[in-house]
């Protein structure tokens, strides 16, 4: 299934789940930030492997909105799906605890 700038339904998951293991490893993500950004990573069910510690990323809010905003992209049915909706709830949450 293709979203509305080309990418398909994986790509927009595993772009999510990137963002949110990036977050969740931020040199300024407080443990409530990390925890649920990964565990938003973890229910994507999505191996990011390795992602290296970047000095020049954005901070975790940024990088927590983008996931979200990837995950927002997807069609409705796709969205419905309960690894979606938990990682998405789990988003939110990471995003609460930075602001």
């Amino acid at each position: 299934m293709q979203t509305t700038n080309g990418l398909t339904t994986r790509d927009k998951v595993r772009l999510a789940a990137v963002l949110f293991a990036t977050a969740g490893r931020h040199r300024l993500a407080g443990r409530s930030v990390a925890l649920h950004s990964l565990a938003a990573c973890a229910a994507l069910g999505v191996h990011t492997g390795p992602v290296p510690p970047v000095p020049d990323h954005p901070g975790p809010d940024v990088l927590i909105t983008r996931a979200l905003r990837a995950l927002g992209e997807l069609h409705a049915d796709d969205f419905a799906q309960p690894a979606v909706v938990q990682a998405a709830r789990h988003g939110r949450r990471a995003l609460i605890a930075v602001r």
